[in-house]
């Protein structure tokens, strides 16, 4: 499978670049840096990649509660998280559900 530049260990909380396709490995690369660059834009991106991208709407979910927080939205934080353990926990993705619990 072709790969892109970023390897694991640069996105340590992102999924497995060797289980995405490129351009699944770019949505995660964009989404992953947004958080750094600009977390009040994190919400939209990580919206439209769970609603374009069903093999990555666990991490999405886990960056939009991390996109919640930074806006001190706590409420919305949580069910972010619980909706990303949910998936995490349904693919059977330990690092992800530990992912989960650091934020």
């Amino acid at each position: 499978m072709p790969t892109t530049s970023f390897s694991p260990l640069s996105l340590r909380n992102a999924p497995d670049p060797r289980l995405l396709d490129v351009a699944q490995q770019q949505l995660v690369a964009k989404l992953w840096s947004q958080r750094f660059r600009d977390p009040v834009a994190l919400l939209p991106l990580a919206q439209s990649i769970f609603d374009s991208e069903p093999g990555l709407r666990a991490f999405a979910q886990l960056q939009m509660a991390w996109g919640y927080r930074y806006r001190g939205q706590g409420d919305q934080a949580a069910e972010a998280l619980a909706n990303a353990e949910a998936y995490y926990a349904a693919k059977h993705d330990v690092a992800g559900l530990a992912n989960c619990r650091d934020l």
